[in-house]
């Protein structure tokens, strides 16, 4: 297969962007062949592909029990599918002063100091 990495910059993709509903495609490897056609050298076979991955859910339920100020306070957040390692982070919000969010196990832990 050609190294297409050194054709010139006609060549080289401006970008492809597939969008699927994420409950209609099953996990696995999906290849992809692109057709390019060139006046000077004719027609270039790109071969690509992309990887579809397991859903993730979040098998815990939201924290029921409230930091109380000075109590050292502990919840571990825990899911399924997708591929590991998972990574959890808080993406709106932040948590009570004196508590962390544990990026690898999805604890959230200490002390609440208001």
């Amino acid at each position: 297969m050609p190294d297409y990495t050194r054709l010139p910059q006609r060549f080289i993709s401006k970008g492809i962007s597939l969008r699927y509903p994420s409950n209609s495609m099953p996990e696995g490897y999906y290849p992809i062949l692109n057709n390019v056609l060139s006046k000077t050298n004719g027609t270039l076979e790109v071969r690509r592909g992309m990887t579809a991955l397991p859903r993730v859910l979040i098998t815990s339920a939201c924290p029921v029990t409230q930091p109380v100020e000075g109590v050292p306070y502990s919840y571990t957040f825990h899911a399924t599918g997708g591929t590991g390692p998972y990574v959890w982070s808080i993406t709106d919000g932040a948590l009570p002063d004196g508590l962390t969010l544990n990026p690898s196990t999805g604890e959230i832990s200490g002390t609440w100091t208001p």
